[in-house]
Protein backbone atom coordinates (compact mmCIF):
# COMPACT_ATOMS: atom_id res chain seq x y z
CA UNK A 1 0.00 0.00 0.00
CA UNK A 2 1.59 3.36 -1.04
CA UNK A 3 2.14 6.16 2.15
CA UNK A 4 0.71 9.07 1.12
CA UNK A 5 1.92 12.63 2.69
CA UNK A 6 -0.25 13.65 4.19
CA UNK A 7 -0.14 10.18 6.04
CA UNK A 8 3.58 10.57 6.55
CA UNK A 9 3.31 13.66 8.31
CA UNK A 10 1.04 12.66 10.58
CA UNK A 11 3.07 9.92 11.60
CA UNK A 12 6.14 12.61 11.79
CA UNK A 13 4.56 14.35 14.63
CA UNK A 14 0.95 14.83 16.13
CA UNK A 15 1.84 18.71 15.40
CA UNK A 16 1.31 17.67 11.15
CA UNK A 17 -2.50 16.46 12.12
CA UNK A 18 -4.39 18.10 8.33
CA UNK A 19 -8.18 17.27 8.45
CA UNK A 20 -10.34 17.08 5.45
CA UNK A 21 -13.94 16.83 5.48
CA UNK A 22 -14.16 13.25 5.79
CA UNK A 23 -11.96 12.63 8.67
CA UNK A 24 -13.00 15.73 10.18
CA UNK A 25 -14.75 15.07 14.18
CA UNK A 26 -18.47 15.69 13.16
CA UNK A 27 -19.12 18.95 11.73
CA UNK A 28 -21.62 19.55 14.96
CA UNK A 29 -18.93 18.96 17.28
CA UNK A 30 -16.81 21.69 15.84
CA UNK A 31 -18.32 25.39 15.72
CA UNK A 32 -17.10 27.58 13.30
CA UNK A 33 -16.37 31.46 14.09
CA UNK A 34 -16.43 34.03 11.42
CA UNK A 35 -16.88 36.79 13.88
CA UNK A 36 -13.87 38.08 15.87
CA UNK A 37 -17.05 39.28 18.79
CA UNK A 38 -18.39 36.39 18.86
CA UNK A 39 -15.01 34.50 18.78
CA UNK A 40 -13.83 35.61 22.19
CA UNK A 41 -16.02 33.64 24.19
CA UNK A 42 -15.60 30.88 22.07
CA UNK A 43 -11.88 30.73 22.22
CA UNK A 44 -12.34 30.26 26.20
CA UNK A 45 -14.39 26.81 25.99
CA UNK A 46 -12.30 23.79 26.29
CA UNK A 47 -14.13 21.98 22.66
CA UNK A 48 -11.70 22.85 20.02
CA UNK A 49 -13.71 26.01 17.31
CA UNK A 50 -12.88 26.03 13.48
CA UNK A 51 -11.86 29.64 13.22
CA UNK A 52 -11.14 30.80 9.48
CA UNK A 53 -7.65 31.45 8.22
CA UNK A 54 -8.58 34.96 6.78
CA UNK A 55 -9.92 35.64 10.31
CA UNK A 56 -6.32 34.75 11.81
CA UNK A 57 -5.05 36.86 9.08
CA UNK A 58 -6.52 39.88 10.45
CA UNK A 59 -5.34 41.60 13.47
CA UNK A 60 -8.76 41.36 15.62
CA UNK A 61 -9.06 37.69 14.82
CA UNK A 62 -5.11 37.35 15.84
CA UNK A 63 -6.11 39.18 19.19
CA UNK A 64 -8.59 37.28 19.96
CA UNK A 65 -6.82 34.03 19.34
CA UNK A 66 -3.99 35.28 21.24
CA UNK A 67 -5.74 37.20 24.63
CA UNK A 68 -6.99 33.58 24.86
CA UNK A 69 -3.48 31.55 24.47
CA UNK A 70 -2.30 34.20 27.26
CA UNK A 71 -5.10 33.31 29.83
CA UNK A 72 -5.09 29.80 29.75
CA UNK A 73 -1.03 29.86 29.59
CA UNK A 74 -0.72 32.94 32.36
CA UNK A 75 1.63 34.79 29.94
CA UNK A 76 1.24 38.34 28.33
CA UNK A 77 -0.02 39.33 25.22
CA UNK A 78 3.05 39.71 23.64
CA UNK A 79 4.60 36.85 24.44
CA UNK A 80 1.51 34.89 23.64
CA UNK A 81 1.22 36.42 20.58
CA UNK A 82 4.93 34.79 19.67
CA UNK A 83 3.72 31.08 21.21
CA UNK A 84 -0.04 30.78 19.51
CA UNK A 85 1.89 32.19 16.18
CA UNK A 86 4.04 29.55 16.80
CA UNK A 87 1.56 26.84 17.06
CA UNK A 88 -0.27 27.44 13.61
CA UNK A 89 3.25 27.71 12.04
CA UNK A 90 3.99 24.73 12.87
CA UNK A 91 1.11 23.33 11.17
CA UNK A 92 0.80 25.70 8.32
CA UNK A 93 5.49 25.34 7.43
CA UNK A 94 4.88 21.39 7.97
CA UNK A 95 2.30 21.10 5.85
CA UNK A 96 4.04 23.13 2.94
CA UNK A 97 7.63 22.20 3.83
CA UNK A 98 6.74 18.81 4.32
CA UNK A 99 4.83 18.51 0.69
CA UNK A 100 7.59 19.98 -0.90
CA UNK A 101 10.43 18.16 0.49
CA UNK A 102 8.26 15.15 -0.73
CA UNK A 103 7.78 15.38 -4.48
CA UNK A 104 4.15 17.03 -3.87
CA UNK A 105 2.43 20.13 -4.72
CA UNK A 106 -0.19 21.37 -2.79
CA UNK A 107 -3.73 21.88 -4.95
CA UNK A 108 -5.44 23.24 -2.40
CA UNK A 109 -5.08 25.58 0.52
CA UNK A 110 -6.16 25.02 4.51
CA UNK A 111 -9.79 26.92 5.20
CA UNK A 112 -9.77 26.60 8.82
CA UNK A 113 -7.27 26.57 11.91
CA UNK A 114 -8.53 24.05 14.45
CA UNK A 115 -7.99 25.75 17.88
CA UNK A 116 -8.61 24.73 21.45
CA UNK A 117 -7.60 27.72 24.19
CA UNK A 118 -6.04 29.53 22.32
CA UNK A 119 -3.60 27.17 20.67
CA UNK A 120 -3.77 25.63 17.12
CA UNK A 121 -3.89 22.05 17.02
CA UNK A 122 -4.70 21.11 13.59
CA UNK A 123 -5.34 22.39 10.04
CA UNK A 124 -8.73 22.28 8.00
CA UNK A 125 -9.00 22.28 4.84
CA UNK A 126 -10.20 20.04 1.23
CA UNK A 127 -6.58 18.60 1.16
CA UNK A 128 -5.86 16.28 -1.76
CA UNK A 129 -3.70 13.70 -0.50
CA UNK A 130 -1.49 12.24 -3.35
CA UNK A 131 1.90 9.98 -3.06
CA UNK A 132 5.48 10.83 -2.12
CA UNK A 133 7.42 11.55 -6.10
CA UNK A 134 11.29 10.36 -5.41
CA UNK A 135 12.17 11.71 -8.66
CA UNK A 136 10.64 15.02 -7.92
CA UNK A 137 12.51 14.92 -4.97
CA UNK A 138 16.00 14.26 -6.62
CA UNK A 139 15.46 17.48 -8.91
CA UNK A 140 14.40 19.37 -6.58
CA UNK A 141 17.67 18.64 -4.49
CA UNK A 142 19.70 19.06 -7.33
CA UNK A 143 18.67 22.02 -8.22
CA UNK A 144 18.86 23.39 -4.37
CA UNK A 145 22.68 22.30 -4.30
CA UNK A 146 22.88 24.55 -7.82
CA UNK A 147 21.28 27.55 -6.38
CA UNK A 148 23.39 27.47 -3.33
CA UNK A 149 26.57 27.31 -5.12
CA UNK A 150 25.74 30.22 -7.42
CA UNK A 151 23.81 31.84 -4.72
CA UNK A 152 25.91 31.87 -1.71
CA UNK A 153 24.13 34.80 0.41
CA UNK A 154 20.72 35.13 1.40
CA UNK A 155 18.68 37.33 0.15
CA UNK A 156 15.07 38.93 0.98
CA UNK A 157 12.39 38.29 -1.46
CA UNK A 158 10.06 40.51 -2.83
CA UNK A 159 7.01 41.05 -0.30
CA UNK A 160 4.15 40.16 -2.07
CA UNK A 161 1.29 37.72 -0.26
CA UNK A 162 0.67 34.57 -1.57
CA UNK A 163 -1.66 31.68 -0.85
CA UNK A 164 -0.46 28.68 1.09
CA UNK A 165 -1.44 26.27 -1.56
CA UNK A 166 0.79 27.78 -3.96
CA UNK A 167 3.91 27.51 -1.88
CA UNK A 168 4.90 24.28 -3.31
CA UNK A 169 5.34 25.20 -6.63
CA UNK A 170 9.15 25.71 -6.49
CA UNK A 171 12.18 24.47 -7.86
CA UNK A 172 14.80 24.47 -5.28
CA UNK A 173 14.68 25.35 -1.39
CA UNK A 174 15.44 28.75 -1.58
CA UNK A 175 12.41 29.50 -3.53
CA UNK A 176 10.55 27.45 -1.49
CA UNK A 177 11.43 29.95 1.80
CA UNK A 178 10.53 33.01 -0.28
CA UNK A 179 7.50 31.23 -1.40
CA UNK A 180 7.41 30.44 2.80
CA UNK A 181 8.02 34.06 3.80
CA UNK A 182 5.02 35.35 1.53
CA UNK A 183 2.82 32.48 2.17
CA UNK A 184 2.62 33.54 6.18
CA UNK A 185 3.39 37.22 5.52
CA UNK A 186 -0.70 37.87 6.44
CA UNK A 187 -0.74 35.73 9.50
CA UNK A 188 3.09 37.15 10.79
CA UNK A 189 1.22 40.82 10.23
CA UNK A 190 -1.92 40.24 12.23
CA UNK A 191 -0.03 39.01 15.28
CA UNK A 192 2.59 41.74 14.89
CA UNK A 193 -0.02 44.11 15.04
CA UNK A 194 -2.35 42.29 17.56
CA UNK A 195 0.38 41.54 20.08
CA UNK A 196 3.47 43.78 19.57
CA UNK A 197 5.74 40.47 19.07
CA UNK A 198 8.64 41.83 16.49
CA UNK A 199 8.56 40.06 12.79
CA UNK A 200 12.41 38.92 13.54
CA UNK A 201 10.53 36.94 16.44
CA UNK A 202 7.54 35.57 13.92
CA UNK A 203 10.35 34.67 11.29
CA UNK A 204 12.25 32.77 13.27
CA UNK A 205 9.21 30.91 14.57
CA UNK A 206 8.45 30.29 10.95
CA UNK A 207 11.76 28.85 10.29
CA UNK A 208 12.13 27.11 13.84
CA UNK A 209 8.94 24.62 12.39
CA UNK A 210 10.55 24.02 8.90
CA UNK A 211 13.48 23.08 11.74
CA UNK A 212 11.36 20.90 13.54
CA UNK A 213 9.41 19.34 10.37
CA UNK A 214 12.36 18.27 8.83
CA UNK A 215 14.62 16.97 12.05
CA UNK A 216 10.88 15.00 12.84
CA UNK A 217 11.14 13.41 9.58
CA UNK A 218 14.51 12.26 9.76
CA UNK A 219 14.04 11.17 13.17
CA UNK A 220 11.07 8.66 12.42
CA UNK A 221 13.11 7.14 9.13
CA UNK A 222 10.66 8.76 6.63
CA UNK A 223 13.42 11.16 5.33
CA UNK A 224 17.19 10.86 4.70
CA UNK A 225 19.47 13.41 6.43
CA UNK A 226 21.04 14.65 3.31
CA UNK A 227 17.76 15.82 1.67
CA UNK A 228 16.76 17.65 4.29
CA UNK A 229 19.76 18.97 5.57
CA UNK A 230 19.98 20.33 1.70
CA UNK A 231 16.32 21.52 2.33
CA UNK A 232 17.12 23.56 5.49
CA UNK A 233 20.10 24.74 3.46
CA UNK A 234 18.46 26.03 1.17
CA UNK A 235 15.69 27.40 3.34
CA UNK A 236 18.50 29.42 5.52
CA UNK A 237 19.30 31.23 2.69
CA UNK A 238 15.91 32.06 1.91
CA UNK A 239 16.17 35.18 3.91
CA UNK A 240 19.17 36.75 6.24
CA UNK A 241 16.52 36.41 9.44
CA UNK A 242 15.98 32.46 8.15
CA UNK A 243 20.14 32.49 8.61
CA UNK A 244 20.36 34.27 12.01
CA UNK A 245 17.01 31.98 13.33
CA UNK A 246 19.65 29.33 14.03
CA UNK A 247 21.76 26.02 12.42
CA UNK A 248 21.63 22.53 11.75
CA UNK A 249 23.47 19.80 12.38
CA UNK A 250 24.19 16.17 11.45
CA UNK A 251 24.19 14.21 14.48
CA UNK A 252 25.27 10.15 15.36
CA UNK A 253 24.73 8.36 18.71
CA UNK A 254 28.30 8.57 19.54
CA UNK A 255 27.72 12.81 19.41
CA UNK A 256 30.01 13.22 17.23
CA UNK A 257 28.97 16.22 14.75
CA UNK A 258 29.32 15.28 11.10
CA UNK A 259 28.16 19.03 9.60
CA UNK A 260 27.75 22.06 11.31
CA UNK A 261 25.75 24.44 9.16
CA UNK A 262 27.56 27.95 10.63
CA UNK A 263 31.34 26.24 9.25
CA UNK A 264 31.23 26.43 5.60
CA UNK A 265 33.13 23.04 5.38
CA UNK A 266 31.05 19.79 6.12
CA UNK A 267 31.88 15.66 6.61
CA UNK A 268 30.06 13.83 4.56
CA UNK A 269 27.09 12.33 6.56
CA UNK A 270 26.54 8.74 7.38
CA UNK A 271 24.20 6.12 7.57
CA UNK A 272 21.50 6.39 10.35
CA UNK A 273 23.04 9.96 11.28
CA UNK A 274 20.08 12.38 12.70
CA UNK A 275 19.29 16.36 11.99
CA UNK A 276 19.18 18.49 15.08
CA UNK A 277 18.19 22.29 14.78
CA UNK A 278 19.08 24.97 17.57
CA UNK A 279 17.88 28.19 17.84
CA UNK A 280 19.67 31.50 18.33
CA UNK A 281 16.29 33.48 19.69
CA UNK A 282 13.91 32.15 21.94
CA UNK A 283 10.04 31.27 21.18
CA UNK A 284 8.99 32.34 24.90
CA UNK A 285 7.58 29.20 25.82
CA UNK A 286 9.22 29.42 29.53
CA UNK A 287 6.82 32.74 30.56
CA UNK A 288 4.24 29.73 30.90
CA UNK A 289 5.82 28.20 33.52
CA UNK A 290 7.33 25.37 31.57
CA UNK A 291 11.10 24.00 30.66
CA UNK A 292 12.90 25.76 27.92
CA UNK A 293 12.70 23.63 24.56
CA UNK A 294 15.25 21.22 23.88
CA UNK A 295 16.62 23.67 21.45
CA UNK A 296 16.47 26.86 23.11
CA UNK A 297 19.13 29.65 22.86
CA UNK A 298 18.69 29.58 27.15
CA UNK A 299 20.32 26.53 27.06
CA UNK A 300 24.25 26.40 26.16
CA UNK A 301 25.23 24.04 23.16
CA UNK A 302 26.74 21.60 25.14
CA UNK A 303 23.49 20.78 27.24
CA UNK A 304 21.10 20.95 23.65
CA UNK A 305 23.52 19.07 21.92
CA UNK A 306 23.11 16.15 24.85
CA UNK A 307 18.91 16.82 25.23
CA UNK A 308 18.89 16.35 21.42
CA UNK A 309 21.09 13.71 21.05
CA UNK A 310 19.03 11.51 23.61
CA UNK A 311 15.74 12.54 21.51
CA UNK A 312 16.90 11.78 18.46
CA UNK A 313 18.26 8.15 19.02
Amino acid sequence: MTTTILATLRAASFQYKNLTPNDAPPHEAIATYADPHALIPALGRKNPIAVPLGLAETPAGAHAIAQQFATTYSTSLRHAGSLAYQRAAHRIVGLIVGTWVMGGNLKTTPTHLLITSGATSALLGPFRDEAPNPEIVTSRIHDTTTALATHPQPSSPPTSPITIGRATTADNAIELGHNLINATSRLRAAFHTATGVGQPNLNANTFTAAGGLLRNLVRKNLLDPHTALTTAQGLQHAHPQYLRAGWFETLTSDHTVHTDTRQPAHNPTPPGAKLAYYRTSCCHWYTTGADNCDWCCHRDEAQRRATMTQALF
